[in-house]
């Protein structure tokens, strides 16, 4: 495993963490507080407990597990060897008694664990920064840790697809600036920008008129968080929560008559369904197999290309 402890030394290193955190920390905060209501005058633990979990189910997909994580997820995984390659050190690398097949899948697991421990260390962050700003009190606080397997599960699952597709992305383009662009262009469309329209298309029915949602890797993403969290978690999602939840990320079919968030929790169905346009499980399965064409793909570039 030299090549794997050699990659992983290379990449995680203090001032990458620094210069991550300190991107991370502002804008999660930011996020919290566009999202978040004065709670001191709250008596009600539901309304609590469904204002804090809506809160973080939508901070931590869209950003914690969201737009930072998955650029960098994307850009190191793009890094693995076309940075080798422009510093001539893949030359030593081939020149030496280890296939090729052994360095592609060490530096794949090198990259895979990295991103696993920066999804872990932004999840246990965000924890902390919600436990000193908000103050939350003890249950609401053992209902998060509960999520806690739920939101692993979730990470290895996002490291698997967005590690194999930057690694093939950056095999088939051979050059990396180009790759990175790429990938965080394809992930600012599908984790920002989409989602800014996703409402509307659902209520006008374009979105499932013209089955946009089966390119929709918002959708995607999101109903595999939601199912994984709804599988091997006991926190129930109340409609209150659905509908804070289908405002940002989509994946519930609340109707169309434009719900009121201060309208009595009377007035609303006792459940949501989840817009279970294509099959979660098959969602699932599908980018598992994507993943692994994607791995065997960049493997077959790498051991033909003609290095040195």
């Amino acid at each position: 495993m030299i090549i794997f402890k050699h990659t992983f030394k290379r990449m995680l290193t203090l001032k990458f963490l620094i210069i991550y955190f300190i991107i991370f920390i502002p804008i999660f905060l930011g996020f919290t507080a566009l999202f978040n209501i004065d709670m001191k005058n709250v008596s009600s633990y539901i309304i609590m407990r469904d204002h804090y979990l809506s809160n973080f189910f939508i901070v931590t997909f869209m950003w914690s597990l969201g737009l930072p994580f998955l650029i960098t997820t994307a850009s190191r995984g793009s890094a693995l060897i076309q940075k080798e390659i422009d510093d001539d050190t893949l030359v030593l690398l081939v020149s030496k008694p280890i296939n090729r097949k052994r360095i592609y899948l060490e530096k794949w697991l090198a990259s895979f664990a990295i991103s696993t421990i920066i999804g872990l260390l932004s999840i246990f962050l965000s924890l902390t920064l919600y436990i000193i700003v908000f103050k939350i009190d003890s249950m609401i606080l053992l209902m998060f840790i509960s999520l806690i397997p739920s939101l692993i599960i979730y990470i290895l699952f996002i490291n698997f697809v967005l590690t194999s597709l930057s690694m093939f992305v950056t095999a088939l383009f051979k050059h990396r600036t180009r790759s990175v662009i790429t990938l965080v262009i394809f992930i600012m469309i599908f984790q920002l920008i989409l989602p800014i329209f996703k409402p509307l298309l659902i209520q006008s029915r374009v979105y499932e008129k013209y089955f946009v949602y089966l390119y929709d890797l918002n959708y995607h993403f999101g109903i595999i968080y939601y199912s994984i969290i709804n599988l091997f978690s006991t926190v129930s999602f109340s409609p209150f929560t659905q509908i804070k939840i289908a405002q940002f990320v989509g994946i519930f079919s609340t109707g169309f008559n434009g719900y009121d968030m201060d309208r009595d929790l009377g007035f609303l169905p006792d459940h949501f369904q989840a817009l279970n346009y294509i099959n979660p499980i098959f969602v699932f399965i599908f980018w598992i197999l994507l993943s692994s064409l994607f791995m065997w793909l960049c493997y077959r570039i790498l051991k033909n290309t003609d290095i040195g």
